[in-house]
């Protein structure tokens, strides 16, 4: 075994992902969760997001910890929810560098997930890992969520942000719902079409976080790919990936009834980040997926 990587909140796709991944590639991982729940590539202790337990021994002589909790940012933006998706990844992040701290022997890296939404939406502006936060209510979410764990002192610890993209993956993720709505007819772009959308395909991902695992990088890296798409484009490619003619577009207005109607927030899918990977890229990681006519094709086949 490589080590042990402790993985909280790992139940979603990317988690499910992930665990699979480095399982493969010879690490033991543990799933920090709310319910016992154990898989083939992963055992699961129980926690509660908030307060130190009896799972924060599994942290002494660990390898890694990853952590990806968070409520859905999808869930309508009511007050309650908001607080919902802000709380449960400033808490867990705040509780996991408590228990960093307790360690006689502490995780030699820690990995915070964090999301593109920290530069807000920015038009055409390219945006790096230096670039400012932005404004609304995801600039502020990740911006807490990072600063909960920089806050933290781990001496004895490296301490990383991905900030991730939309995820295109054949089993969860972007992928699925927009090759729905495209087979249906109904892939045309949404809103205005001209929204920059950075897309890293789930093996690039997978990947940037074995790479961080490995090497010396400390600090946010965008986990996207190199080429970022406009909605247009993607929803283009979408179509000539699956054999589907022409569809038109669907404004803003009517994506947010349609929200309202299914219990969706839509604000994201209509916002422009134009994020990069620069700290990957000036750190010599290679994309398996740069191309989004490649990525679509390989999840296409796969599918």
């Amino acid at each position: 075994m490589t080590g042990r990587v402790i993985l909280a909140g790992g139940s979603g796709f990317v988690g499910h992902a992930l665990a699979q991944f480095l399982n493969a590639n010879g690490y033991e991982i543990v799933r920090l969760s709310r319910q016992k729940n154990d898989s083939k590539d992963a055992e699961t202790l129980e926690w509660d997001g908030e307060t130190i337990g009896p799972w924060s021994s599994i942290l002494e002589g660990a390898d890694s910890v990853i952590n990806l909790s968070g409520a859905p940012v999808l869930l309508p933006w009511t007050e309650s929810n908001k607080r919902s998706i802000l709380e449960s990844r400033v808490k867990s992040t705040a509780v996991i560098g408590k228990a960093i701290r307790q360690c006689r022997a502490a995780p030699r890296v820690w990995i915070n997930a964090s999301a593109v939404g920290y530069y807000g939406s920015r038009g055409d502006e390219e945006l790096t890992e230096s670039s400012a936060a932005g404004a609304g209510f995801l600039a502020e979410t990740c911006l807490a969520w990072e600063q909960a764990q920089l806050e933290v002192e781990t001496p004895g610890t490296r301490k990383v942000q991905i900030r991730i993209g939309m995820v295109l993956g054949r089993d969860g993720g972007a992928f699925p719902e927009l090759a729905k709505v495209t087979r249906r007819m109904l892939g045309g772009a949404q809103g205005s079409g001209k929204q920059w959308i950075p897309w890293i395909h789930i093996a690039d991902l997978n990947a940037l976080f074995l790479w961080a695992i490995g090497s010396d990088v400390f600090g946010p890296i965008n986990g996207v790919g190199p080429h970022p798409t406009r909605n247009g484009e993607l929803m283009a490619e979408m179509r000539k990936a699956l054999h589907r003619p022409w569809a038109p577009p669907a404004p803003a207005f009517v994506l947010k009834l349609v929200g309202l109607l299914i219990g969706k927030q839509m604000d994201p899918l209509l916002d422009s980040t134009r994020a990069l990977p620069k700290v990957a890229l000036s750190h010599g990681f290679r994309f398996q997926y740069p191309d989004l006519k490649v990525a679509l094709r390989d999840l296409i086949a796969k599918a």
